[in-house]
């Protein structure tokens, strides 16, 4: 019970310390979850950037809750160092299917801390919106309804990678 009268004291000192900077829009609970769902940026990568290209701050994939695709969108909980800077997460898919496995991407994850040198450990859950994925099926395979396996890399912190299935039907 005493852990919890700290909470409010940690708090005022972290929003003390960065009164002066653009706070994260994701609304963080006090045990450092984030409660809704932050949009976060999908991108075909059709150019072969590397994903640094994106961002290459620290973050890593968190365990609880689990990654999920529901309502044509991948939903997942991301955890980094920050707290005083808007942090953008983005979602690298690549532009070709493997050709061993029709119908897998390669997708990963680039984070951006815009600079952010506070060292809060947050958690943070983002939305992807999956519909360039559904557009890129379409176009490559010319079919309207389908599925894809996202074969997402996990950053090189977590290690490994995750694999979900996408499923989206031919709009009526």
């Amino acid at each position: 019970m005493a852990r919890w009268r700290t909470v409010p004291l940690t708090l005022c000192i972290l929003l003390a310390a960065c009164h002066d900077r653009e706070l994260d829009a994701v609304s963080v609970e006090p045990d450092g979850v984030a409660r809704d769902p932050a949009a976060g940026t999908v991108v075909v990568n059709d150019a072969d950037l590397p994903v640094d290209h994106w961002g290459d701050d620290p973050c890593e994939l968190a365990i609880d809750p689990a990654p999920v695709v529901a309502d044509d969108a991948l939903i997942l909980a991301v955890s980094y160092s920050g707290g005083c800077a808007r942090h953008d997460v983005t979602l690298v898919v690549d532009s070709r299917f493997s050709a061993a496995d029709p119908g897998r991407l390669a997708v990963r994850l680039a984070h951006d801390a815009n600079g952010d040198s506070c060292e809060a450990y947050l958690t943070a859950t983002y939305r992807f919106d999956l519909a360039p994925v559904r557009t890129l099926y379409q176009r490559t395979y010319d079919r309207n309804a389908g599925l894809v396996r996202l074969r997402l890399r996990r950053p090189a912190s977590s290690g490994g990678h995750l694999d979900l299935t996408y499923a989206f039907e031919a709009p009526p």
